[in-house]
């Protein structure tokens, strides 16, 4: 069954599994994307307001990914109940 078009709430339906994969691999590409534009900022003088801002999406990333593995941990908790 696809969740495509059913609104907002269609993603707290799929597996609690595949999102926490989701968010874990965003959390690994976040960090890993944030370091080397930090490195290469360095290394090739990017201007530092361009790198504030990659800083700034990086914590935007981080932050939907800790609200979604919240959203899963309450899942999990209110299906114990």
């Amino acid at each position: 069954m696809s969740t495509v078009g059913r609104g907002r709430d269609a993603g707290r339906e799929a597996d609690p599994r595949a999102r926490a994969r989701t968010a874990a691999v965003v959390i690994i590409v976040a960090f890993l994307s944030w370091m080397a534009v930090n490195w290469i900022g360095g290394a090739v003088g990017i201007p530092v307001a361009l790198v504030f801002a990659a800083d700034i999406v990086c914590l935007a990333v981080l932050g939907w990914a800790l609200v979604t593995l919240i959203g899963i941990w309450r899942t999990r908790r209110d299906e114990g109940r």
